[in-house]
């Protein structure tokens, strides 16, 4: 999964890096490594998972 395009999606929803972080338990600092590619792709299978949940979740739909 491809975390900078994650994240961005979910800040382009509306959300701020402090509720995601707050929504997948982790800290807001992993996600600014993550969205600068600070930090390599390997994370928690928990964060991740509840990364790619939230992504699922506030996802737009494609414009047709």
């Amino acid at each position: 999964m491809d975390w900078i395009n994650v994240i961005s999606s979910l800040k382009a929803a509306g959300l701020s890096l402090e509720e995601i972080a707050k929504e997948v338990d982790c800290s807001v600092s992993l996600l600014r490594a993550l969205s600068r590619k600070a930090r390599g792709k390997r994370l928690s299978y928990d964060v991740g998972r509840k990364l790619e949940y939230l992504y699922e979740k506030y996802r737009q739909p494609d414009a047709a």
